[in-house]
């Protein structure tokens, strides 16, 4: 009999605790559906009633905390970390919840975030921290956030690979931005000027290489490399990528400096490197209207009627209507009859040029 009452006893028991930790369960899928709705009244009366683990990760591994964070509710932020919501916590793509805040741009959740403790230096996916977040995409320059970071202690030596991983620094980041004041403010709080990514390109090199003269200047007066030594150490050739890029090709796009042009094709290039996809730096050049690289490249006796996806350089001068460039490719001998398919070069410049002296260049 008392074997009997002690086996009917552990069942209740079992019940008990099989209904607490359904109702665990389904307060937290309550729960959940009020930050989803940022009610945050209903939010606390669950959180007073029941010992729910708000720390969970969701289905799409999300916490409740960095759904608060993305929604920018910072009243539902404070309840929940109030109520111990871990706020390191990694969610999904390897972020945390201050990362989360600064890919949002939100002071005021950063700040709220920091004073619960939050990790500034923790690195992400690809070592990817809240600093980097303030300089990636293509979001003006961000000062305020910057400066926050930093007075928190943010590092400003750390490495991060990005998708190209490289081990590029936030000076490199930033000179590759064109971020004039962030830079300043970088070199202000003991940025390493001269530290290498892993090609050993260095911050000045990254600023050539994007068209941004004005912050390899500043590089400059502030204690870098010459751009010849900064070119000497590193390790750029056709073959070696930068932020992606064949260094050349990259260039081509974005440096209107001739001399900084020309010291890349002595020092590493072959002119007519062609990429996977078939990309020149000539193409790349007139595609981008650099009048100043395409210029360059012919000087260096760069294939001048090579084809990518069936356009030549000249095609592309005449698509954008640019009667200079179309001038120097000519003379530098493109053939104004090759063609990409149907089109040559005067079709580009009827369709989309409409310049005049280009159509009558063509057609003499």
């Amino acid at each position: 009999m008392k074997k009997i009452i002690i086996l009917f006893s552990m069942f209740l028991f079992s019940l008990y605790l099989y209904s607490q930790t359904d109702n665990k369960s389904k307060a937290y899928e309550q729960l959940r559906e009020y930050v989803n709705e940022g009610n945050v009244k209903e939010s606390e009366n669950i959180l007073k009633k029941y010992n729910v683990n708000i720390n969970n990760l969701d289905y799409e591994d999300f916490t409740l905390l960095s759904h608060a964070v993305m929604d920018d509710n910072i009243e539902m932020a404070e309840l929940l970390l109030k109520y111990k919501a871990d706020v390191n916590t990694v969610v999904y793509d390897g972020d945390t919840a201050l990362i989360l805040a600064v890919d949002n741009n939100n002071i005021e959740m950063v700040k709220l975030l920091l004073s619960y403790g939050s990790d500034i230096d923790y690195q992400g996916f690809r070592g990817r921290t809240a600093l980097f977040s303030a300089l990636e995409y293509d979001r003006k320059e961000n000062i305020e956030m910057v400066k926050l970071l930093i007075k928190n202690k943010a590092d400003v030596n750390i490495s991060y690979d990005g998708d190209n991983e490289n081990e590029e620094t936030p000076l490199m980041y930033a000179a590759m931005k064109g971020y004039k004041e962030t830079i300043k403010i970088l070199i202000e709080n003991k940025a390493d000027i001269n530290k290498r990514n892993r090609n050993n390109a260095n911050a000045l090199i990254y600023a050539y290489m994007f068209g941004h003269d004005d912050i390899a200047d500043i590089l400059l007066q502030n204690g870098s490399d010459s751009l010849d030594k900064s070119l000497k150490v590193s390790s750029l050739n056709q073959s070696t990528l930068l932020s992606g890029n064949v260094p050349l090709i990259n260039a081509a796009e974005h440096s209107t400096n001739e001399v900084f042009l020309q010291k890349i094709i002595d020092n590493y290039a072959d002119i007519n490197y062609k990429t996977y996809d078939c990309k020149t730096a000539l193409i790349e050049a007139a595609s981008y209207n650099n009048i100043n690289a395409v210029k360059v490249l012919l000087k260096n006796n760069a294939d001048v009627n090579v084809q990518n996806n069936g356009k030549t350089a000249l095609m592309w001068a005449c698509r954008s209507g640019n009667l200079e460039m179309t001038k120097m490719l000519l003379d530098a001998g493109a053939d104004k009859n090759i063609k990409n398919g149907n089109y040559d070069a005067l079709y580009y410049a009827r369709e989309y040029g409409k310049n005049e002296e280009i159509i009558k260049l063509l057609t003499k």
